[in-house]
């Protein structure tokens, strides 16, 4: 079976007006970076992809999630905390809230 072709990485164009429609300002060319998947990167030919942005966002979204439980929880155990933490940034329940 052949494998399906990858949509385009976005021009620049397109990412601006996203961004313009977000009503923000991002740096464009991370933006692109954020767009572009390992899977998509191989299959181009040695392009830049996302996953160290993700490693990045996974390690900000664990702090964000372990401050909030530290504060909410002041008598639970660091072990109990770190359980919480873990099962609040798996897979499954950030697609829920997604």
């Amino acid at each position: 079976m052949a494998r399906s072709k990858h949509l385009p990485v976005p021009p620049r164009t397109d990412t601006d007006a996203l961004v313009e429609a977000w009503g923000t300002r991002i740096d464009a060319p991370l933006l692109q970076l954020a767009l572009v998947h390992r899977s998509y990167a191989n299959e181009a030919g040695g392009i830049a992809n996302n996953e160290r942005l993700e490693f990045l966002g996974d390690s900000v979204l664990s702090i964000i999630i372990a401050q909030k439980l530290y504060e909410q929880y002041p008598d639970v155990a660091e072990s109990d905390l770190s359980r919480m933490r873990a099962a609040t940034v798996s897979q499954q329940p950030l697609a829920a809230a997604a």
